[in-house]
């Protein structure tokens, strides 16, 4: 049996280009209205007008919806045998010779400008059941699943011994060292045998993925540089040699001293003591916050034991550590709690020392909070980046040896549509209650309950809002008694969509936006005769 050539292409009777065609469809049962066209030669013009042809307006790409558009986008291959180089005797390919087949989606590279490297892909990859996220090819085009890209016997090699335990661990991980990426592969399947009959094609067909719930796990957390800790610490906690000017210095202050005092009389050096005061006042919510000096973790409790090291004087107590008087300021300055706060005399001079120490472990606070912050990549979430699809199979060997790898073309470049933009689809409409007829009112029940403890009911009813505007915590006693709370989802919709439109009339005054928010047709209703 000889071993003819294969081509995987688009199909030529519909795209002129030898890349996979891309189909656009609004249809719910799209996959089988497009195998029922398939199969009637005559129906294949209204295929051809299916063809995703929408560019991008700014960089004139092809783009491709996701479903929540309700747009739905799949590629059309044919496969055929090229036995003397051709085009005009190119058989088609047995359905029965296809092993398996696949679809893979590759972004297109993009340099440290943001702009287009030439020739440049990445794939979104893994190496072994690590998932590594888009990672750049290097080498020659290879197998997507990398368990087919080594030696197809080599699970049947014996393990490297050496006769000593951790030595064969060794030579078991050197001999494991050849493990490659793995490529994300999407199903591609050959269309049914009387579709591929009809069509006197081998068609395959498949689905392109342009949402993943995948993440990356990026294989080192991201890190604050040490220039960005030392110019990001407040000042008093930077080394000096000298000392510093506290504002207030040896006055007494409670929480009302946080709030700005708006005096037009005010001198000079009041206004700089108050500007001083609040720089003052954000460093304690900086440590308190960001830097977690007060917290119970272990690193907190070695920042707040090298802020005690710093000695504050006063003129007449004696001196505090730096650390319980940082703690005891922001409690009152910051949370505003009852009591008061002394201030010291000044901010005495910091050794390198000191503030080496206190750099390392603010480091190291920021270090931690950003690894548990830090998000990992989805697959789809960088906007405006171009992608490609290419498909492939695996052609059974006469010979009896492992598959033969075969590539279509890539397609043309497409960008991804965010989930925000509008399509040529209709809207979703959604229908609400006439509140305002006899008798409706009494048909809307509650049909959404909550589980209220005693604590949280307690203190939502005792909230109002000059409390909150003046920033008073809301009083939460009361009785112990838990409660469940119903609420009608339609009347809050509507309560929800009269409160959106009078805040869209009072936000168009400034930005112009309601032409492009709110769009009302009158539609006639059906009169009964």
């Amino acid at each position: 049996m000889v071993d003819h050539p294969v081509i995987l292409r688009g199909i030529s009777n519909l795209s002129p280009g030898s890349g996979p065609t891309i189909l656009q469809r609004t249809d719910q049962d799209f996959i089988g209205a497009i195998l029922a066209e398939l199969a009637q030669p005559d129906r294949w013009e209204a295929l051809g007008r299916a063809i995703a042809r929408t560019p991008d307006l700014e960089t004139g790409v092809l783009k491709l919806y996701q479903p929540v558009h309700r747009v739905f986008h799949l590629v059309l291959l044919e496969a055929v045998c090229d036995p003397v180089n051709l085009p005009s005797v190119q058989p088609r390919l047995e359905p029965q010779k296809i092993d398996s087949a696949g679809l893979v989606l590759r972004r297109l590279a993009v340099n440290r400008q943001g702009q287009l490297a030439p020739n440049r892909l990445e794939g979104w990859r893994q190496m072994g059941s690590r998932l590594r996220g888009w990672v750049a090819f290097t080498g020659e085009e290879s197998d997507p699943n990398a368990d087919l890209k080594l030696d197809p016997d080599r699970d049947r090699r014996p393990q490297l011994q050496a006769g000593q335990p951790e030595l064969s661990r060794r030579l078991s991980l050197l001999q494991a060292s050849g493990e490659q990426f793995s490529e994300t592969v999407s199903p591609l399947f050959v269309a049914p045998p009387q579709v591929c009959e009809a069509a006197q094609k081998t068609i395959l067909y498949g689905l392109i993925p342009v949402t993943s719930s995948e993440l990356s796990e990026a294989e080192e957390p991201l890190a604050f540089s040490p220039d960005f800790i030392r110019n990001h610490l407040p000042t008093y906690l930077r080394a000096a040699n000298s000392t510093k000017s506290l504002p207030r210095a040896n006055q007494t202050l409670y929480a009302n001293a946080a709030v700005p005092i708006d005096n037009p009389n005010r001198t000079q050096a009041q206004i700089r003591d108050d500007n001083l005061l609040q720089d003052f006042i954000s460093m304690l919510r900086q440590l308190q916050f960001e830097f977690e000096a007060f917290g119970d973790k272990p690193d907190s409790k070695l920042l707040f034991a090298v802020l005690n090291q710093i000695q504050l004087p006063f003129n007449d107590n004696p001196p505090k550590s730096a650390g319980s008087f940082l703690q005891e300021a922001a409690n009152i300055l910051v949370d505003r709690a009852t009591g008061s706060v002394k201030m010291p005399r000044e901010w005495p001079a910091v050794s390198t020392s000191t503030a080496n120490a206190i750099q390392t472990l603010v480091k190291t606070i920021l270090d931690r909070r950003l690894a548990i912050a830090q998000p990992q990549q989805r697959r789809f979430d960088e906007q405006n980046r171009q992608y490609q699809v290419r498909a492939f199979i695996r052609i059974k060997r006469p010979d009896g040896c492992p598959p033969k790898l075969v590539w279509s073309p890539n397609s043309e470049p497409f960008r991804i549509v965010p989930w925000y933009e509008s399509s040529d689809t209709p809207p979703v409409q959604v229908t609400l209650p006439d509140i305002l007829a006899p008798g409706a009112l009494a048909q809307l029940k509650p049909n959404v309950t909550f589980a209220v403890p005693s604590n949280l009911f307690n203190l939502l009813g005792g909230m109002n809002l000059k409390d909150l505007l003046d920033g008073k915590k809301p009083s939460s006693g009361g009785p112990v008694l838990d409660w469940i709370c119903g609420f009608n989802i339609p009347i809050i919709t509507i309560c929800a969509f009269i409160v959106l439109n009078i805040f869209l009339q009072l936000l168009n005054i400034i930005f112009f936006w309601l032409p492009f928010v709110k769009i009302c047709i009158p539609f006639p209703r059906s009169s009964e005769n």
